[in-house]
């Protein structure tokens, strides 16, 4: 059956597939008009692909969750599938395109670090290449000359210095499944209150966007009465809570048609 589930829903997995590569192009685009059109001041360049790929691949995902948890989950069990194995199948689903579309993201991440710096050097006319790789190592940076090349290359050759900003291996897993998990609340609150639950999301938008602006709020963060050290186990705790009342949502409500 879950075969069957990834067959039919296997355009997502070639949206998915086509959001990491455009996002991919279209960052390689970007850097190359920079230093084509800047190429005689440039001497420094930044690769974001590390980050900026999971960080749209999450969202991605947010959505394409989202859809199963509300069709797929609802048409399994039209076909007289248990609530349970229907859901299960579902996250097997969201899961299987979660894992596609974070690989896809490492790996063109690490294409760009191995094969653009140098094609950046072409492109800016640079003849020595100094490279930073930023957030794999816990210390910090990790810079290494081009192979072949001196480091630190002498002041009077023109060098580029290229900063690789990457994630962690774990970043990329909770990207995933911090995207699975809002997805399935998501739909939980979609089908517990329909299009109520619309509203129950801007309003919880609003407050995060605002709130936080209004003096009282500063004030209160401010205070040392705060419990600081409190407050994240708290807030892990009440989404664990609102995670378990979404599976049990999911697992009773009713469906439509």
């Amino acid at each position: 059956m879950l075969k069957k589930l990834i067959k039919f829903n296997w355009d997502d997995f070639a949206l998915l597939g086509g959001a990491a590569a455009g996002m991919f192009l279209l960052a390689q685009i970007v850097t190359a008009l920079v230093l084509l059109f800047f190429r005689d001041g440039m001497g420094h360049v930044v690769l974001l692909s590390g980050v900026i790929l999971p960080a749209v691949m999450g969202f991605v995902l947010l959505f394409t969750s989202l859809g199963h948890f509300m069709l797929t989950f609802d048409l399994g069990v039209r076909f007289s599938l248990t609530r349970r194995r229907s859901l299960g199948l579902t996250a097997g689903v969201a899961g299987l395109q979660a894992l596609f579309a974070m690989a896809a993201a490492g790996l063109l991440a690490r294409l760009e670090e191995a094969l653009m710096p140098r094609a950046w050097k072409v492109l800016s006319g640079a003849q020595a290449l100094d490279i930073s790789v930023l957030g794999r190592e816990p210390g910090g940076a990790a810079r290494a000359p081009e192979p072949g090349a001196a480091l630190p290359a002498p002041p009077q050759i023109p060098t580029l210095e290229a900063d690789i900003i990457v994630l962690r291996w774990y970043w990329y897993l909770a990207i995933a499944l911090g995207a699975l998990a809002l997805a399935l609340v998501l739909a939980a609150l979609l089908s517990r209150f329909g299009q109520k639950g619309m509203w129950i999301l801007w309003g919880i938008w609003m407050a995060v966007c605002f709130l936080p602006q209004l003096p009282i709020w500063s004030d209160f963060w401010s205070s040392s009465r705060v419990p600081f050290p409190l407050l994240l186990p708290l807030a892990v705790l009440f989404f664990l809570g609102v995670l378990a009342w979404s599976v049990w949502q999911m697992l009773h409500a009713a469906v439509k048609g």
